[in-house]
């Protein structure tokens, strides 16, 4: 059982990444990586990300998972980004976001990836291994969700800074 995890997919394998075994202090962040095969219904171990975090996001692109930023401890901003091969089952470190995230959403188009957080916009591209800062956005949010769409990124819902208000909007980001 866990919370505050990331999943996405890699050749019809659902990777679930992180996220804490209980409340903030108790049974802290979690490193684990478990893999869903729908298919056979099965889930497998897979190798621990170096960074245990909650509170992050999960992108995939040209088969390669990345783990983008979270918190190990509310209410810090981790900037670590790691990145998984799942065919060799290895984690390697890549470069940080420009600044910490926490809630942030990420989503890839034109195969680079997008993360979003406060009002923020941040681009990497996993070819040159740089985080470029893009258009930022309004409101300022945490909690932000996306989904691209024909190259389109589209954001949903997301909460205030004080974690008591919440957003109904859909933004879409154009990334050219």
């Amino acid at each position: 059982a866990r919370r505050c995890l990331s999943a996405t997919p890699v050749d019809g394998i659902i990777y679930v990444i992180g996220g804490t075994g209980g409340a903030w202090g108790g049974q802290g962040v979690l490193k684990t990586v478990e893999a869903y095969d729908p298919k056979m219904d099965t889930w497998l171990t897979k190798a621990d990300m170096p960074t245990g975090r909650g509170l992050h996001a999960a992108c995939t692109v040209g088969g390669i998972i990345y783990a983008i930023g979270g918190t190990a401890s509310w209410p810090s901003r981790l900037s670590t980004v790691e990145a998984y091969d799942p065919k060799i089952n290895q984690w390697t470190t890549k470069r940080s976001l420009p600044k910490g995230m926490v809630f942030p959403t990420a989503s890839a188009a034109n195969g680079l990836i997008y993360a979003f957080m406060g009002t923020d916009t941040f681009a990497y591209d996993p070819q040159t291994d740089q985080w470029t800062a893009k258009a930022q956005h309004s409101p300022w949010s945490y909690g932000l969700m996306s989904s691209t769409v024909d190259g389109i990124i589209y954001l949903f819902g997301g909460m205030t800074e004080d974690l008591y208000g919440s957003y109904d909007v859909a933004l879409a980001y154009d990334p050219a």
